[in-house]
């Protein structure tokens, strides 16, 4: 948990720091995330017309009752995109190609122990590349989407004390189990000069 919190202070200090400097700022939230309970909150700071990095935070909390059975999922993601756009007309907008990195820590259990061995915590840290598209409205308001694959550096699950590493895993299926996909779709809104 010190390694977690860690982690949201480094994030945050980096996000007040450049908002601070910014002459205007991109807001965002994936309006999906609302229908899953995993809310995602992302601001964009231009460093020039071409580049921008977009610190993001979200939490999840879940809860699934069926019958005699119930689970529950809980959690919390931080994230940076540093991107660079290759035409942009009104800053940071239009096509552009991304990197990511995501650190993200979730708990699933069943409170009920109506299943056996089914509590555990994953720990993950991916990178990868994508491209997207993002599009300023004339009154702010902002529609992006993109996507990209990448690969977890870091994929751990912890079975009640027992310590799984996704990442040593023998052959083909190593790759699978640590493929990480990107997508986005999120609405926002321009703060700031345009």
């Amino acid at each position: 948990m010190i390694i977690d919190m860690r982690t949201f202070a480094l994030a945050a200090a980096l996000t007040s720091t450049a908002l601070a400097s910014a002459q205007y700022v991109d807001l965002g939230i994936r309006p999906l995330g609302l229908f899953t309970a995993h809310l995602r909150l992302s601001a964009e700071l231009p460093l020039s017309e071409r580049f921008g990095v977009e610190p993001s935070l979200s939490g999840q909390r879940f809860g699934l009752d069926i019958g005699d059975v119930s689970f529950r999922q809980r959690g919390f993601e931080v994230g940076l995109n540093p991107k660079y756009y290759f035409d942009p007309e009104e800053g940071t907008d239009g096509f552009y190609g991304f990197g990511y990195v995501r650190y993200r820590r979730f708990n699933f259990n069943d409170p009920g122990d109506d299943i056996e061995g089914d509590d555990f915590t994953q720990t993950r840290l991916a990178a990868g590349l994508g491209v997207g598209y993002k599009f300023v409205f004339d009154n702010g308001l902002i529609l992006e989407v993109g996507g990209g694959p990448g690969y977890a550096l870091i994929n751990e699950f912890d079975f009640e004390g027992e310590e799984v590493d996704l990442i040593e895993v023998d052959g083909p299926l190593r790759a699978l189990v640590n493929l990480d996909v990107y997508g986005r779709v999120s609405l926002g809104f321009r703060l700031g000069d345009r």
